[in-house]
């Protein structure tokens, strides 16, 4: 503006610790001096990452602050209007470092190893799990962080930035294997499956693609499942299915023809099919280009039966709920595409 003094008036858009405004709730990430000398070779806790929220539950009446904009303060160019920091927070900064030391010290020595022998990195993602990486954003009750989306991308771009197969076997464990559980689930299917998802001792899929139309969900689904003696009957294939064969994986939520509407369209549904289950069937590994460490498969359910109670969310709504968690999952995508840009570039 014509006020050459008005940048120096300006200031970083940060999280205000002010005491006369709303203060941190939550758990803190620990000092990186901290974790470092915990050691990552031993069994590092869930506690070492911990990202500080806020939630309405801990702001009283206020509506949540965003901590990219904690407070308005002036620009040169936009006099007196509110101006967006994309600077992290400082217990975003220690989530961002903690995972960016665990890749260069616990995954780059040894994940080609894995690619080499074509095998799936067990003990990594165990260690992912105690630092707590797949619960980062879901609520502690279930077992999570109770971080958000945010924090996962965080994670995510650092893992990719030194592997892809590691950060997409975690997108996938989080935003299409628990998430489903998570925002369509009953109490009881949440109680029964999040718990060991978000500490990553079990992984979860996403049946969506299938081998002759892709994921053109109304147009080439062909896999059915009919209501018959209280159990739904299970038939058809899936395709390019990550983390549906491991021998940590517990379920797959099936996308699923459930019946037909007056106007002939197809009614859509999602059916939980916990590993295991006669008539699922996972196929031999994906010989792969890339991502050689993750687990992709094709899946066959042949007279596969399950209980009516596995049906996810309403009979009817599985189309409309998985093109949200497909939403959720392109975000998360992008952000491992991200850190896998940087790792060429570095």
């Amino acid at each position: 503006g014509s006020d050459p003094g008005a940048m120096n008036r300006c200031e970083m858009v940060g999280v205000s610790t002010s005491s006369s405004g709303p203060g941190w709730c939550g758990r803190f990430a620990p000092h990186r001096k901290q974790i470092r000398s915990s050691g990552w070779t031993l069994t590092p806790q869930s506690g070492q990452l911990r990202l500080a929220m806020f939630s309405l539950s801990c702001l009283g009446s206020q509506p949540p602050l965003d901590y990219r904009r904690a407070r308005p303060v002036c620009s040169g160019l936009c006099e007196g209007r509110p101006m967006v920091s994309y600077q992290l927070a400082p217990e975003q900064q220690d989530l961002r470092d903690s995972v960016a030391q665990f890749a260069r010290d616990v995954i780059a020595p040894v994940i080609g190893g894995y690619y080499e022998r074509g095998e799936f990195p067990y003990d990594i993602v165990a260690k992912m799990g105690k630092l707590g990486l797949f619960g980062l954003p879901f609520p502690e009750e279930y077992g999570g962080m109770g971080g958000d989306y945010f924090a996962l991308c965080l994670a995510l771009e650092e893992l990719a930035r030194v592997d892809s197969s590691v950060a997409i076997t975690l997108e996938a464990g989080v935003s299409l294997g628990a998430m489903p559980i998570y925002r369509f689930g009953t109490a009881e299917q949440r109680r029964r499956w999040l718990p060991e998802l978000c500490t990553g001792e079990r992984l979860a899929a996403f049946g969506l693609t299938e081998p002759g139309g892709g994921s053109d969900i109304p147009g080439g689904m062909r896999t059915t499942a009919r209501l018959e003696a209280g159990e739904w009957v299970i038939d058809g294939s899936k395709s390019f299915i990550t983390n549906s064969g491991t021998a940590i994986t517990s379920l797959v939520t099936v996308l699923a023809i459930t019946g037909r509407g007056e106007d002939g369209r197809k009614e859509i549904s999602s059916v939980i099919v916990p590993n295991g289950t006669a008539g699922f069937v996972p196929g031999p590994e994906y010989s792969k280009v890339g991502w050689c460490a993750s687990d992709t498969r094709e899946l066959s359910f042949t007279s596969c039966r399950v209980p009516e109670e596995n049906l996810l969310g309403e009979r009817g709504r599985g189309y409309a709920q998985f093109l949200r968690i497909l939403t959720e999952g392109r975000v998360a995508i992008a952000a491992l595409a991200t850190g896998l840009a940087q790792g060429c570039v570095d």
